[in-house]
């Protein structure tokens, strides 16, 4: 099954927020993404709910946790900056029985989608990582891993 590499929904502006940057939550209009993200992804079998512990990545990934009963787990490697770790991670999810989505940023999304392109994944011609936005990776039957990429609910 793929992995589900969200880019987390719309945060405040980090020049409108004056706290620690790992606090900066979503703004309204990323916490209407995280819900609609519910929609789009509630039909999936989803197994996994992992997060990089920034409250943006964590209140993104919440109103599906929740309706799915799921615990948020929140994953160090998934963290900004740790496009390495992520990669790892991924990697090693990849084929899991069902679905798993983890949350991160978009430093760790370029980085990762870098590193599989590098290893022979097809990632098609989508060059994009926009915040509520997710790429499906999977691996074909050749073993050669894809990934598809889905935009952000509106």
């Amino acid at each position: 099954m793929p992995v589900l590499l969200l880019r987390h929904a719309v945060a405040l502006p980090r020049d409108a927020w004056s706290g620690d940057d790992a606090d900066r939550p979503l703004s309204d209009r990323g916490r209407r993404q995280a819900e609609a993200l519910v929609s789009d992804l509630r039909r999936l079998i989803v197994s996994r709910a992992l997060s990089s512990p920034t409250v943006r990545c964590l209140e993104t990934l919440a109103p599906l946790a929740a309706q799915l009963g799921l615990d948020l787990e929140q994953v160090d490697d998934l963290a900004e900056g740790n496009g390495r770790p992520a990669t790892d991670l991924v990697l090693s999810l990849i084929g899991e029985p069902r679905h798993v989505v983890l949350c991160t940023h978009g430093d760790v999304i370029a980085e990762v989608l870098n590193a599989l392109e590098k290893e022979g994944a097809d990632l098609g011609t989508e060059d994009h990582c926009q915040k509520g936005s997710i790429w499906l990776l999977d691996r074909q039957a050749s073993g050669r891993l894809q990934g598809s990429y889905l935009p952000p609910p509106a």
